[in-house]
């Protein structure tokens, strides 16, 4: 009675609604459907007790014919759902019995998931087959039932095995990737002889230890510089543990039993263990691993009544590290020197010249996988021959070392800029700022700049202006505009290094001095030095613009040099259907519908489709790799030829200008020297007539400009000395091939290119212009069937097929092609990028166009307006497509004719 009061009192919490089940439904021998339903009982307790007891005689009579399965000589009972005629009587129970216990899979499309019904069948021997069935294998199991959770009362597992043939476990083939190229590498490098007697005995010990050692060091190597936990080093090697153990004990790696620094500890613990070390010593709840680790070091400053601060920092600790797992970190001594290794064998490669700081590891050079797979021969070059190099330019191993040192805190400062990260960008600039002005020398500046220009990426002194560069991008992105400003004025002091990139530095300084630091008049004398500075004239038209707009602005009378325009291309207007919603990461996305259905589309495929219903047959979307294809198709053997001009080209010399205070100061006097008080109008006061209806003319006080004042830390006024272009060595003039893993020379993007190879340019643009349109299609189609899928740092194969480029060739004039490779071949550096985004063309009726797409808002670039005016001076075909939006609700698909 009790339990009968306790089930009928209201539990306080709502209780879910039970599952309404359906009774099954069955029929009588006239038709008529039956439901069945349980019968109900009052006696609860006697209920509960008789369904159990009778659960478990049916559990012990389905374990009975369950091992009578398992013997040899008893009679095999099965499961099957064939007719009811050969079903026996005396099974009916164990059939019940099987469809109470046994849970069939839903999934199953079979006779028991269908009907709900097993049937039991008697087989006498294993060879027989049972009725409708053929012949039945031991270990098939035929019913899609779900294994039993049954308990047998014999156990039958070491009979079972043992019957099993005894198969020995092969021995595993010990595959050493990493280690293998590093030999290979390690055998390259050392004839150089550019490693100090610290470096050498320390890749002799690491070549004598085990060679799955060696391949475990150089894998974390690869990895992030951190600690890594034991549990995060799976690698399919045998005896992990004991290479491990190997490589701590020769001082390639750090265990845990080096980590003492408290901070570094709680952060390497999982949350689970930091958050009961919390709740341990300062009785902390915490969700997040941060939390615990604030609280922890919180805790730790306070101070003991007895012992200070130290015994509770020290008790955290111990009991930090005793919750700490084993982990791994490579030791900074060992990282240096292979860092050191593959820098100099990467030099001038493709991997190195032609991949971003993301694509590197940690410590600023590529992988290991990567310079791998060119050793096995997976990716070839175009053919030539290398020149030694590198023990000339670094005179002495502490040279090479200072070099590469170098490169790696650039590198490790630049990557945090790619990532965004520019918290920690700054902190590590003014960390390796020091380093720099201290190791920086006037002699070393002369011997780097006497250096060919495309030669100057390999010195220190380039690797100290590029990290200035660096440096300023990240003062402005935290909006420290005069930190940037003192950056811009040291590299821009200098004119020997960086020559290419001097225009961009101009716009940079003048941008920041005019937007940000609120000082257009400065902004406009440093454009005036600008301009009389040698850097190319589409950089010059950008520095033209803001000067122009700060002489309106403040009605200032100068005199701005006149060069040629680029011309304006002739615009077309199409429309599209602007998506609906926006999509995160992408700008202008429209809606083209067609027989398929909607599809997601970007402006320059709406102006294919566009073209393609205007009379042309083919288009592509590729923008300057399609041009560029083109142009290495036909020019191949000049591109990637050596200099052949033994005597220097005499040039006329360029002169730049440095910019330093007395410069500015003397520009300043220059732009600004008006006489105010000869300009102003001498009236009396009570003479004075007032005009109404004309607002007062504020005038401009001139006399308050003075040259921009500079800070103490980043604005060194060093004195770099000038090297005159006599004065240059021309030692390694024709050096342009320095590694077998090149793709290009290394003067491809430079004067250099040029000058070395005038002759031989002119010659071929000569032979060029008098071929014929089936000739240079013929020479095209003979280089990409030599030179298929070579790596090369103009385009990419997939850019077009070989029709692709043999049916565009047919249609763009010789006189077309001479005066677009002629650009290419004398100012790669600047025509490099910028080309239109679509070429349309038909070969049918021998017609090309080039058409540059713009969405709604997008302006043209400098590069792309420079582009056009080229074509259209050509007489190329050549528009602007504005692609205007159309904001449709309902997109009505096209029907076809």
């Amino acid at each position: 009675m009790s339990s009968q009061k306790t089930s009928d009192k209201s539990s306080p919490r709502k209780r879910s609604p039970r599952k309404q089940v359906r009774w099954p439904v069955k029929k009588t021998s006239d038709g008529k459907r039956q439901t069945s339903k349980p019968q109900t009982s009052n006696a609860g307790t006697q209920r509960t007790l008789q369904h159990f007891f009778s659960k478990q005689r049916e559990k012990s009579e389905t374990t009975t014919a369950l091992q009578n399965n398992g013997s040899q000589n008893a009679p095999l009972e099965i499961f099957d759902s064939s007719d009811d005629d050969v079903v026996e009587e005396k099974f009916e129970d164990k059939r019940r019995v099987v469809k109470n216990l046994f849970n069939f899979s839903p999934d199953v499309n079979g006779p028991v998931g269908t009907d709900g019904e097993m049937k039991i069948l008697k087989i006498e021997s294993i060879q027989e087959p049972g009725p409708q069935s053929t012949q039945i294998p031991q270990g098939v199991v035929l019913s899609p039932i779900k294994e039993p959770n049954i308990d047998f009362h014999r156990d039958d597992t070491d009979e079972i095995m043992g019957a099993l043939p005894d198969i020995k476990p092969e021995k595993k083939r010990i595959w050493t990737p990493e280690a293998d190229t590093f030999a290979k590498i390690l055998e390259e490098t050392l004839q150089y002889n550019l490693f100090c007697e610290d470096d050498l005995n320390l890749l002799r010990n690491f070549k004598e230890i085990n060679k799955q050692t060696q391949d475990i060091c150089l894998r974390l190597y690869q990895r992030k510089h951190q600690w890594i936990p034991r549990s995060r080093i799976t690698y399919a090697v045998e005896d992990i543990e004991a290479s491990l153990a190997e490589a701590v004990a020769k001082g390639f790696l750090d265990d845990k039993s080096k980590v003492d620094d408290l901070d570094l500890v709680l952060n390497l613990l999982p949350l689970k263990d930091a958050s009961a070390l919390a709740r341990k010593f300062c009785d902390h709840k915490s969700s997040t691993k941060s939390g615990a680790v604030e609280a922890l070091l919180a805790h730790s400053k306070r101070k003991d009544v007895l012992f200070g601060s130290q015994r509770i920092r020290l008790s955290i600790l111990r009991g930090a590290q005793e919750l700490l797992e084993q982990c791994y970190f490579v030791v900074p001594r060992f990282a240096e020197t292979v860092t050191r290794v593959l820098t100099l064998f990467s030099l001038g490669s493709h991997f190195d010249t032609f991949s971003s700081a993301v694509d590197r590891n940690d410590h600023g050079c590529c992988h290991l996988f990567t310079i791998g797979q060119y050793l096995k021969g997976a990716f070839t070059f175009p053919e030539h021959e290398t020149q030694a190099l590198f023990e000339h330019i670094f005179k002495t191993p502490q040279d090479f070392m200072l070099y590469s040192d170098a490169r790696v805190r650039n590198s490790h400062v630049y990557k945090a800029v790619e990532s965004n990260r520019f918290d920690e960008a700054m902190e590590k600039f003014e960390k390796n700022f020091d380093w720099f002005v201290l190791n920086y020398t006037t002699q070393k500046f002369e011997e780097d700049a006497n250096l060919p220009l495309y030669l100057h990426r390999f010195t220190f002194t380039y690797c100290f202006l590029r990290f200035l560069i660096t440096g300023a991008e990240i003062f402005e992105r935290q909006r420290r505009y005069e930190d940037a400003v003192d950056l811009y004025f040291t590299v821009l002091s200098q004119t020997s290094f960086m020559h290419n990139r001097r225009g961009l530095h101009w716009n940079r300084l003048l941008l920041d001095v005019d937007a940000h630091l609120k000082k257009p008049h400065n902004s406009l004398a440093l454009a005036h030095i600008a301009l009389r500075d040698s850097i190319y004239d589409q950089q010059k038209y950008d520095i033209l613009n803001r000067a122009k707009r700060i002489s309106e602005r403040f009605q200032v009378k100068t005199s701005l040099p006149k060069f040629v325009v680029a011309a304006e291309a002739p615009i077309e207007h199409i429309s599209g259907k602007l998506m609906q919603r926006a999509i995160i990461g992408r700008r202008n996305v429209f809606a083209s519908v067609d027989a398929n259905g909607e599809r997601v589309v970007g402006p320059e495929e709406v102006a294919i489709q566009h073209y393609l219903n205007e009379g042309f047959s083919r288009g592509v979307h590729g923008e300057t790799p399609t041009m560029l294809m083109l142009f290495a198709l036909v020019s191949w053997d000049i591109i990637f030829s050596s200099p052949s001009e033994t005597v220097p080209v005499a040039t006329s010399p360029e002169k730049y200008v440095a910019l330093v205070e007395s410069t500015e100061a003397e520009v300043i006097k220059e732009v600004f020297s008006i006489d105010l008080e000869e300009t102003e109008e001498e009236q009396k006061p009570t003479t004075r007539k007032r005009k109404r209806g004309q607002p007062k003319k504020k005038k401009n006080d001139f006399r308050a400009v003075k040259p921009l004042e500079h800070g103490v830390r980043f604005y060194k006024p060093v004195e770099f000395p000038s090297v005159t272009p006599a004065s240059k060595s021309q030692d390694f003039r024709q050096t342009v091939y320095v590694s077998e893993f090149q793709s290009g020379p290394l003067d491809l993007g430079y004067k250099e290119f040029y000058h070395n190879r005038r002759r031989a340019v002119d010659d071929f643009l000569e032979l060029l212009s008098q071929m014929t349109t089936d000739q240079i299609i013929s020479t095209a189609s003979n280089n990409y069937e030599s030179h298929n899928q070579k790596v090369n740092p103009l385009f990419s194969w997939e850019v077009l097929t070989k029709e692709e480029a043999e049916t565009l060739l047919s249609c763009i004039p010789v006189g077309t092609l001479v005066g677009i490779f002629r650009q290419l071949l004398t100012d790669f550096r600047f025509y490099r990028s910028g080309f239109p985004d679509i070429i349309m063309w038909n070969e049918q009726i021998r017609k090309w166009k080039v058409i540059e797409v713009k969405g709604p808002g997008d302006t043209l670039s400098t590069k792309q307006r420079y582009w056009m005016h080229l074509l259209m001076s050509l007489g190329v075909d050549c528009v602007t497509c504005r692609v205007a939006s159309v904001h449709n609700k309902k997109i009505e698909p096209k029907t076809a004719d």
